[in-house]
């Protein structure tokens, strides 16, 4: 599971925690906000990104955005961020094992 913390714009997860970009964590924090295995348009993520910006301009931006989060999300482990089809992005939890303490 991933977890965000705002304050000091922070990606926990299983393997460790990382600080991110504000445009990272706003992406991710978008994708998490719909939930996992929802899909955000491109529409949407451009709304809150970047409201100024031309279509042609877009697409290579929010292409690098979740490529740049995805190399965060796997040193933390527990999630990616992928496109199922063209104009639409996801998370995705990742099963991760966690070693279980014995009761004694």
């Amino acid at each position: 599971m991933v977890r965000l913390d705002p304050d000091r714009r922070r990606v926990h997860g299983p393997r460790g925690r990382i600080n991110v970009a504000v445009q990272e964590y706003t992406l991710l924090a978008l994708l998490l906000r719909a939930g996992f295995n929802q899909p955000v348009g491109v529409d949407k993520i451009a709304d809150v990104l970047w409201p100024s910006w031309t279509p042609a301009m877009l697409t290579n931006s929010i292409q690098s955005a979740v490529a740049r989060i995805n190399e965060r999300l796997r040193y933390v482990g527990g999630a990616w961020v992928f496109s199922p089809y063209p104009g639409v992005y996801k998370v995705q939890a990742i099963p991760t094992r966690v070693p279980l303490a014995r009761a004694a």
